[in-house]
C-alpha cells in the first residue's frame, strides 16, 4: 500500500463535527499527525515551468500556493454524487417504525446535533406535537402519503441541492491555497508535464526543516502537508448532502436554524483525491486557509523557505543554465542538470552536476 492509500484510509472515517469541542478535535486528529510525523519524506520536489514567475520565486525563496481552480486537470478536484445511494438513504430516514423509536427518544430529552441549531421556542412546539396522545396514531394514518411527498418533492429539487453544494465547494476552494510537490524529481513525464518540456527546473526542500518552522498542526489554520490518493473514481460526497438540504430548506422557509456540518473535513478529502491517471506523480499537497480580501488571486506566498538543491531541465538553455547556477552559488546549495543515465535502461533520469557537465563538453564559464 502507498503513502497515499495509507493515509487516506485513517484520515476517511474521522469526521469533524459542528458541535465538536477543541480537545475531542485534536483527539480525533492525532492519529493523522502522527502518520505524518513518521512518514512525510525528509525530501520533496517542485517542478517549474522556467518563466520569469518561477525564477522570482526561486530568487526570493519563496514557495507559492495556487487555488485548485488553476490545476491543469479542471475536473481532479470535483466529488461524485451517488443518486441511489442517498435516495436509499432518505427511504431508510422514513422508516415509519425507526419514526417512532426517534420521536420517542427525542419525547425522552434525546437530541441529535442536527437539533442543536434549533431555537428553544421551536423546539418546545415540537414537543408539545409529539406529546400529544393520539399521535402515533396520526403518525400511522397519515405518513405514506407524507412518505411519498417527501420522495417526490426531494426527486424535483436534487439538481439545484447538489447545485449548490457545488457552489459551496468553489467558495472553500477560493479559500484553500495549494502547492504540489512530489516524491519523485527523477520521472520523465513530470519533467514533461511541469517543466515545460525538460526546459524548466525542479527544486528540492528539506521537509522537516519546514515543519519545524511553521508548527505543522491539523488542529489549527496553517500550513498542512498530506499525501495524494489516486483512486479509480472521484470521492463519493453522497453523504454530506443531507446539510446542504438543511440548508436549501432554512432558505427557502426564512427559517434561522444554525446549520449542521458533519465533516468539516470533506473538502481536504476531495481535495487529496485524483484520478489513477496521475499516479506517477507521488504527489504530496500543502494547504493553507486563507480569508482573502482579493477573491480574485490565483496565486499566494505560503512561505519562505530555501531550497537544498536544484536541478535543472534537459533542454535548459545554456544561457539560461548558467544564470541558474549562479544563483546556486549565491545560495551556496548544488546545481544539477537531470540527464539521461546511460548505464540504466528505465525511462527515467537522473542528475550530475553541472559544472561537471561543463567540464565534460569544455564549456568554461565567462
Amino acid at each position: 500500500m502507498n503513502r497515499g492509500d495509507e493515509f487516506f484510509n485513517l484520515l476517511l472515517p474521522i469526521q469533524i463535527d459542528s458541535t465538536m469541542n477543541n480537545e475531542t478535535m485534536n483527539s480525533q486528529l492525532q492519529p493523522l499527525a502522527n502518520w505524518l510525523s513518521h512518514n512525510t519524506p525528509a525530501k520533496l520536489y517542485r517542478f517549474f515551468s522556467g518563466n520569469e514567475r518561477s525564477i522570482e520565486q526561486f530568487k526570493k525563496d519563496e514557495i507559492w500556493g495556487s487555488r485548485a481552480s488553476t490545476f491543469n486537470d479542471p475536473y481532479e478536484c470535483l466529488p461524485s454524487f451517488d443518486m441511489e445511494r442517498i435516495n436509499n438513504d432518505l427511504v431508510k430516514a422514513l422508516d415509519i417504525e425507526r419514526l417512532k423509536a426517534f420521536f420517542e427518544a427525542v419525547k425522552n430529552g434525546y437530541r441529535i446535533p442536527q437539533m442543536t441549531g434549533i431555537p428553544d421556542s421551536l423546539m418546545q412546539s415540537v414537543l408539545a406535537f409529539l406529546d400529544q396522545p393520539d399521535f402515533n396514531k396520526q403518525l400511522e394514518s397519515n405518513f405514506p402519503f407524507f412518505r411519498n411527498q417527501i420522495i417526490l418533492w426531494w426527486q424535483s429539487i436534487y439538481r439545484e441541492v447538489i447545485y449548490k453544494f457545488f457552489n459551496l465547494f468553489d467558495q472553500s476552494q477560493r479559500q484553500q491555497y495549494i502547492t504540489c510537490f512530489s516524491e519523485n524529481k527523477d520521472a520523465t513525464l513530470m519533467w514533461a508535464h511541469y517543466a515545460n518540456s525538460h526546459k524548466g527546473f525542479c527544486l528540492e526542500y528539506n521537509w522537516g526543516e519546514i515543519v519545524s518552522q511553521t508548527n505543522n498542526c491539523l488542529a489549527e489554520d496553517k500550513i498542512l502537508l498530506m499525501p495524494v490518493r489516486y483512486s479509480e473514481k472521484r470521492f463519493d460526497a453522497s453523504s454530506y448532502i443531507f446539510p446542504i438540504l438543511q440548508d436549501w430548506i432554512n432558505t427557502r422557509m426564512n427559517l434561522n436554524i444554525g446549520l449542521y456540518f458533519s465533516d468539516f473535513l470533506i473538502y481536504i478529502k476531495i481535495l487529496l483525491t485524483k484520478s489513477l491517471d496521475w499516479s506517477y506523480e507521488r504527489e504530496w499537497r500543502m494547504f493553507s486557509y486563507v480569508i482573502d480580501a482579493m477573491p480574485d488571486t490565483n496565486y499566494r506566498i505560503q512561505l519562505i523557505h530555501r531550497p537544498t538543491a536544484v536541478y535543472l531541465g534537459a533542454r535548459m538553455p545554456q544561457e539560461e543554465s548558467d544564470m541558474m547556477e549562479q544563483l546556486c552559488m549565491e545560495k551556496d546549495i548544488p546545481c544539477y542538470k537531470m540527464i539521461q543515465s546511460y548505464n540504466d535502461n528505465r525511462f527515467v533520469v537522473e542528475p550530475e552536476l553541472y559544472s561537471v557537465i561543463k567540464k565534460r563538453a569544455g564549456i568554461h564559464n565567462p
